[in-house]
C-alpha cells in the first residue's frame, strides 16, 4: 500500500489492547485518526479509495477495532474520495 498508518503515543500495544472508545474522525490534514479517550492512537493515510478499502480489510483483523469504527472509516473515506451514493 502506498498510504501508511502511523501509530501515535508511547506504546501502541497498550492502545490496541484497550477497546477504542471513540470514533474515527477526519484529521485537519485530511487523513483519519482512531481516537481513544480523546487522543489519536492510530493515523491512516490512504492515497485513494482502493487503499482505504485495503485498510478496512487490514483493520478488520485487529482486536481493538469494532464494526462501528470500520463503518465510520468506510463512510468518511467514501465521502473523501467521492464514492458514496446520495
Amino acid at each position: 500500500m502506498n498510504g501508511y498508518a502511523r501509530p501515535r503515543g508511547d506504546d501502541v500495544r497498550n492502545s490496541e489492547a484497550a477497546v477504542v472508545r471513540k470514533v474515527v474522525r477526519q484529521l485537519p490534514d485530511g487523513f483519519y485518526g482512531f481516537v481513544q479517550d480523546g487522543n489519536i492512537v492510530y493515523e491512516i493515510h490512504p492515497a485513494d479509495i482502493r487503499e482505504a478499502l485495503r485498510w478496512i480489510e487490514h483493520l478488520a483483523q485487529k482486536t481493538w477495532i469494532t464494526k462501528h469504527h470500520l463503518e465510520q472509516f468506510a463512510c468518511i473515506a467514501a465521502d473523501t474520495f467521492e464514492m458514496r451514493r446520495q
